[in-house]
């Protein structure tokens, strides 16, 4: 019965948060709704386990579903922060980020030398 509930719920909340769209970004409008999902599909696994009728193979399949789904989540939610991070870290800690993103710069461009020029000129440009 708590399953049931956790289930009606978790649809619930789907449906919701599909319809009102509470959030100002939508990807994060999309990172719950997949949130969402993913619980859903998780409780409603999750009832078949507590079913007594359930064969071994298919609580077996069932598993790698559950194991599948939330680890494809996890990367998703981890990926998703560390792509915030920089622009996080630029406005919270902007010392900090300019020593990472100084590192992580290209290197500049090699200057060529410029023939119509003298080598005095030139070396006062290097």
């Amino acid at each position: 019965a708590q399953g049931l509930l956790c289930f009606a719920i978790l649809v619930t909340a789907y449906w919701l948060q599909e319809y009102a769209e509470p959030y100002s970004r939508a990807d994060f409008n999309r990172m719950e709704l997949i949130s969402l999902s993913v619980g859903i599909v998780s409780i409603y696994c999750g009832l078949y386990f507590v079913s007594d009728d359930t064969d071994k193979s298919w609580e077996t399949l069932l598993f790698l579903l559950l194991v599948a789904i939330n680890g494809a989540f996890l990367v998703y939610i981890f990926s998703k922060i560390l792509a915030a991070l920089p622009d996080h870290m630029r406005k919270k800690c902007p010392k900090l980020y300019a020593c990472f993103a100084y590192r992580r710069s290209p290197s500049v461009a090699p200057v060529t030398k410029n023939p119509d020029l003298s080598q005095d000129d030139q070396q006062g440009l290097l």
